[in-house]
């Protein structure tokens, strides 16, 4: 019974089909509406009901179908963040924090949702209730890594920072740490120290830092667009008062040289001239530092340049983001794999897909230069919405691309890059000189189970090569020696190597 209960819940909450290409906003907000209604007349039903009439089982259906409101509220976030990524790439980041939030805000709820039925009849915590909050409680833990890795990349101000410390000591220990005793005396003995609603208020009381986080980070990127437009307008500014200033020292040269220079020459010159007709020159007043003072202050400009080339060089090499896809570079897929290695936990059950373009020269070759960019920008565009928002998309150079994973089987990851694959390969991309059609297919290499991330990137290289050279535009899988380990374990397939 226990194993029933447990797989009509989990079929009941499990997250809705990603929303098609073509569907609009409003009809993503049709559907929520719609959702939600149904979820409000299983509560009232349940509501209206006799406390003494109520069941385990009525309670966890209507918690099941807020469950599934809450989903399609999801998507509506879901869609809107890759509208925003699509419409500006630069804000793909930002976008993506948001949404991690936004799950992480979700699956607090529900963490509670999960034990408050047994609460509040009274009853022993079954343990489909039980497996459904260590689920919830796991989600919780590896969204908060992943906003802590996204977060990690660029500097937070003190607000942030504080109200980041304040959630994993009011939410993720208080709050989750009483969940916990919750289900201990379940587990028990099933007599409960709180009824419903002091568990609910104690509970809902520990989201106040949630909440407030999601509108800290809300606010941190509303002010750093107005930042980044407030820079570009420096720089304008900026720009014009040095070519102003460049067009004053060069009017200023063309006088210093006029007097401290050509009118000196000039003076030696006829003193040369006098001298070759036997005449005495009247006696040169001569100014020694007249033209190394000018050469002197060329130094000086050129030392300024110099250093602020340097400085540009700086602000570009620590930027993560690709500038022509907007998402992530190499260095900064590679600086979040490296914060993923110092917790000997995440990177045995990491997963990568390295993919690249089949013949991507032959396409700048026919299509031009341009068109291939636009070819690179539109697969990166569909990789993003193909994966979820706790995958990291990145592009590794040239035409390959990489996807980091952290919370998906070795299978879910192979099934994510034929559904990439798929999605390259089914839908040609539009020549934006309006020359038809450019048809592109992609190879792919996956592995995951690796014990650090260069094992990792090159057990997926292996892969990919694997995919080339069986033909191209398919899936290699190779697994890593953990993944294997644990098959040997579980007497499946021995079998190593690219698959």
């Amino acid at each position: 019974r226990r194993l029933a209960t447990a797989t009509v819940l989990e079929a009941a909450v499990v997250p809705v089909a990603p929303a098609p290409a073509d569907a609009t906003f409003d009809v993503l907000l049709e559907r929520a509406q719609g959702r939600l209604a149904i979820a409000r007349s299983a509560v009232d039903r349940v509501r209206e009901q006799p406390f003494e009439q109520r069941t385990l089982a009525d309670m966890e259906g209507a918690i099941a179908a807020m469950f599934n409101a809450a989903d399609m509220h999801r998507e509506l976030v879901r869609w809107k963040a890759v509208q925003i990524a699509r419409n500006d790439p630069a804000l793909a980041s930002a976008a993506q924090g948001g949404r991690i939030l936004a799950e992480f805000r979700d699956h607090a709820g529900r963490v509670g949702s999960n034990i408050i039925a047994p609460i509040a009849l009274g009853q022993p915590m079954p343990m489909a209730n039980l497996l459904a909050a260590r689920q919830t409680i796991g989600r919780l833990s590896g969204l908060w890594s992943l906003f802590e890795g996204v977060a990690g990349g660029a500097s937070q101000d003190a607000r942030l920072e504080g109200l980041t410390h304040e959630t994993e000591q009011v939410f993720l220990r208080e709050g989750l740490g009483l969940v916990e005793a919750m289900i201990a005396e379940g587990r028990s003995t099933g007599a409960y120290s709180l009824t419903a609603a002091e568990f609910t208020r104690r509970f809902v009381g520990t989201f106040q830092p949630v909440l407030q986080l999601q509108q800290a980070v809300l606010e941190s990127s509303a002010a750093g667009l107005a930042k980044r437009r407030d820079d570009a307008l420096f720089a304008l500014l900026a720009t014009v008062a040095v070519a102003l200033a460049l067009i004053g020292v060069a009017v200023s040269v063309v006088i210093y040289a006029e007097r401290r220079v050509f009118a000196p020459l000039m003076r030696a010159r006829e003193d040369v001239i006098a001298l070759a007709g036997g005449s005495t020159p009247a006696p040169e007043r001569r100014r020694a530092g007249d033209l190394g003072g000018l050469f002197d202050a060329i130094d000086v400009l050129r030392e300024r340049l110099r250093l602020r080339e340097e400085m540009t060089l700086d602000l570009r090499r620590q930027a993560a983001t690709d500038a022509l896809t907007g998402a992530l570079n190499r260095g900064g897929l590679e600086a979040f794999a490296a914060r993923m290695e110092r917790d000997r936990r995440r990177m045995p059950v990491a997963s990568l897909i390295l993919f690249d373009v089949d013949h991507f020269k032959a396409i700048n070759d026919q299509h031009g230069h341009p068109a291939g960019d636009h070819v690179i920008r539109e697969v990166a565009r569909r990789a993003q919405e193909v994966t979820g928002a706790h995958d990291l998309v990145a592009r590794f150079g040239g035409d390959e691309f990489a996807v980091l994973i952290e919370e998906r089987s070795p299978e879910q990851t192979a099934a994510l890059a034929e559904t990439l694959r798929r999605a390259l390969a089914t839908e040609p991309i539009e020549n934006p000189d309006g020359g038809g059609v450019i048809s592109v297919t992609a190879s792919f290499g996956v592995a995951s189970g690796a014990r650090d991330w260069r094992e990792l990137t090159t057990l997926a290289d292996n892969a990919l090569y694997a995919a080339k050279a069986g033909g191209r535009d398919a899936v290699a899988v190779s697994p890593g020696p953990v993944v294997q380990l644990f098959r040997d374990a579980n007497g499946l397939n021995r079998g190593d190597g690219v698959t």
